[in-house]
């Protein structure tokens, strides 16, 4: 049921930066405050420079990184077969990179 709701509300909107900011969402592991201001600001950096990529791009880095869908649950949310998700996640990724 969770999946489903997903996969509607993912195809219904964009993605807002909230939903893609999970570099933000990290445990108190220790960090001091320097360390959590650096992996915040660097988050939205991340975030930022996601939101300018293609929207394929996008949508493969969110499924699979934000959400966590497996290959499999990606391509059929995208109605893609999983060598194309794969191959878009390691683009998306690579272009993310150049960002």
């Amino acid at each position: 049921m969770a999946h489903n709701l997903t996969v509607d509300n993912f195809r219904k909107k964009k993605p807002t930066i909230q939903e893609i900011d999970f570099f933000t969402r990290y445990k108190d592991n220790g960090l001091g405050p320097d360390d959590q201001i650096y992996i915040k600001e660097r988050s939205q950096q991340i975030t930022k420079a996601i939101m300018t990529l293609k929207k394929a791009y996008k949508e493969v880095i969110v499924l699979r990184k934000v959400h966590q869908f497996n290959t499999k649950e990606t391509a059929e949310i995208l109605d893609w077969s999983e060598s194309k998700v794969k191959s878009k996640l390691r683009q998306s990724l690579i272009a993310l990179e150049k960002h």
